[in-house]
């Protein structure tokens, strides 16, 4: 895998973990995943949240995320 795929998964997940917090604005998000990454693409994260607010993000795709890395371990 790609060192930029691999840097843009690992950003995605810090935004789901973001999510599972119960964050109350995309400000809460970013902090989170500022805090969890040293390089972020703020542009990236601000489409994921936005995606996240219209439903495009339900909480079934996360559930089903979750499911597929506990087959991974």
């Amino acid at each position: 895998m790609g060192r930029v795929k691999a840097w843009s998964m690992d950003m995605e997940q810090a935004f789901r973990e973001a999510i599972q917090t119960n964050p109350k604005t995309l400000g809460d998000v970013l902090n989170y995943v500022y805090d969890k990454m040293q390089v972020v693409d703020d542009q990236y994260i601000r489409q994921l949240w936005h995606n996240h607010q219209e439903g495009d993000m339900s909480r079934e795709t996360l559930e089903q995320q979750k499911e597929r890395e506990k087959e991974d371990d």
